[in-house]
């Protein structure tokens, strides 16, 4: 399995500590709202067991975020993000299509942005 940078992984956290049972997953860093910052999701694992790849990736940003870029690769979904106001957080919504099986995965990614400290 690749390794892949801390600034690009997710940390499993419980829905009800989002207070939105659909988001289930939570962006370890947060940006600051100037920065123009990569995010993405690792679908690795199910890409691995269904012996697949990614084949598209559409990525769906809450009002307030902009998007500045996405793409992917074989396994792993990227989106640039710039925008967002200090002390809000944002839904970040991936959306995949597999090239082999045609299996469709959803991923909501919660962002949090603040001011970050240098």
């Amino acid at each position: 399995m690749p390794l892949i940078p801390l600034f690009l992984q997710a940390v499993v956290i419980p829905g009800s500590v989002l207070n939105d049972p659909s988001v289930g997953v939570q962006w370890k860093l947060s940006k600051d709202d100037g920065d123009i910052t990569e995010w993405s999701v690792d679908y690795t694992g199910e890409m691995a067991k269904l012996s697949d790849v990614i084949e598209t990736s559409i990525w769906t940003l809450a009002d307030g975020l902009t998007k500045i870029s996405e793409s992917h690769t074989d396994n792993i979904a990227t989106v640039k993000i710039s925008g967002g106001v200090e002390g809000q957080k944002y839904n970040c919504v991936n959306t995949i299509a597999t090239g082999i099986s045609g299996e469709t995965f959803t991923r909501t990614q919660r962002l949090t942005v603040k001011q970050v400290t240098q």
